[in-house]
């Protein structure tokens, strides 16, 4: 039997000995959710497609990662915002390599590849584009919106991963449903299984032997709400007191976020990791994880605590809901409340049963929607789709 998407359309079958050149653009290779799933993308299907990846900014992690496995990597030197030379090299890129298909990934990435392919492509049938939004709608100027909408509508496809946000660009932007689909994040298992105790990481990294620690991974930026977090916490501690935050991440709230934890009294509480490439084997010393975000899609902090088996208190915004099978895996609590934050980071806090049996529930979640074998069948099916329907329309 044909399998086919969550909505019901049937995936598309695989050409014999066709192999499709894709051309990703992102906006930088470093550390980040979609970039580390640009990297899962090519890795897993690179036997059945030829990937060729733009950066819009020099260097990062990701572009050595990428390099090792031989694809080829422009990063192109970004002169100011809006730079035309960035631009006009991306478009020679496109007109060199003849993509089959132009995959960009995020605003700055789908726009780009919007603009350039019209430019490289100005009479004539045009490479589909697709376009990849991860997280909710954010706040932001309405020409920014307009732009983000238009490049959507001009997508043959565009893909998400979580069901809110696919509900919410249809309704905000006009797009089909039928050109918008669901396509989970990627979890590798063999990332998740630690050799290392649970005791051996925990006193490496200075855990008290008795503290339930619960962990916090996020960018220091405005939308991940450190400020929030650090209030729950410091409610639950009256519950609690045996609780302990680890704070993972690096960025521009960093200095004001530990202000506020002196202002709280909670400093020595607090353990500061930075930020880490070894974020599986730091949950392994975790007893639960939070998420304070006012926006999220399908987060990879979430996934990535499930994996491990950890529980999460997570505020009910975009996909969280989704990832956390409507609280079998975790606590939702309303997004910007610090008192229901706090409760719910109290009760896991001191119900070790209940860690236990959400945890087992997390882990069963991803390893049926998250795994490699589940989600790259669905991108291979995609990209044949679009470039099916690319023939078809230009034959």
């Amino acid at each position: 039997m044909p399998l086919s998407w969550a909505d019901g359309t049937q995936m598309a079958q695989k050409p014999e000995n066709r192999v499709l050149k894709i051309l990703h653009v992102i906006s930088q290779l470093g550390q980040g959710g979609q970039e580390t799933q640009l990297y899962y993308y090519i890795k897993g299907t690179r036997d059945a497609c030829d990937h060729r990846v733009v950066a819009l900014a020099q260097g990062g992690i990701f572009k050595e990662r990428l390099s090792e496995l031989g694809v080829v990597v422009r990063d192109l030197e970004r002169r100011g915002r809006g730079d035309p030379h960035r631009l006009m090299r991306l478009v020679m890129e496109i007109r060199r390599y003849k993509p089959d298909i132009i995959h960009g990934h995020l605003f700055t990435g789908n726009l780009y590849s919007l603009i350039a392919r019209r430019i490289a492509y100005p009479m004539g049938a045009r490479p589909p584009l697709l376009s990849i939004r991860v997280t909710t709608r954010p706040q932001r100027s309405w020409m920014v919106d307009r732009m983000e909408g238009f490049t959507f509508r001009s997508s043959q496809m565009v893909i998400v991963n979580a069901h809110a946000l696919r509900e919410e660009i249809c309704e905000n932007y006009g797009v089909p449903p039928s050109r918008v689909r669901v396509l989970p994040n990627v979890l590798v298992p063999d990332r998740f299984q630690i050799q290392e105790s649970r005791e051996e990481i925990r006193r490496e990294l200075g855990f008290p032997e008795e503290a339930v620690m619960a962990g916090h991974i996020a960018s220091f930026s405005p939308e991940k709400r450190h400020d929030l977090l650090l209030n729950a916490f410091s409610q639950a501690m009256i519950r609690a007191p045996q609780i302990r935050l680890a704070l993972i991440g690096d960025g521009p709230d960093r200095k004001k976020i530990a202000c506020q934890a002196v202002e709280l009294g909670i400093a020595d509480r607090i353990h500061w990791l930075g930020w880490r490439d070894d974020v599986p084997r730091l949950l392994k010393a975790m007893d639960l994880t939070i998420n304070a975000s006012d926006r999220e899609g399908s987060c990879n902090a979430i996934l990535e605590s499930l994996a491990m088996g950890i529980p999460v208190v997570a505020t009910s915004v975009g996909g969280t809901p989704e990832a956390l099978d409507q609280g079998r895996a975790g606590i939702l609590v309303p997004p910007n409340e610090a008192a229901p934050m706090a409760e719910g980071i109290a009760k896991l806090a001191c119900d070790a049963l209940r860690r236990k049996s959400m945890g087992e529930a997390g882990r069963r979640i991803i390893q049926t929607r998250n795994s490699p074998s589940e989600v790259l069948p669905l991108l291979l099916s995609l990209y044949h789709e679009v470039n099916l329907g690319r023939e078809v329309s230009t034959a």
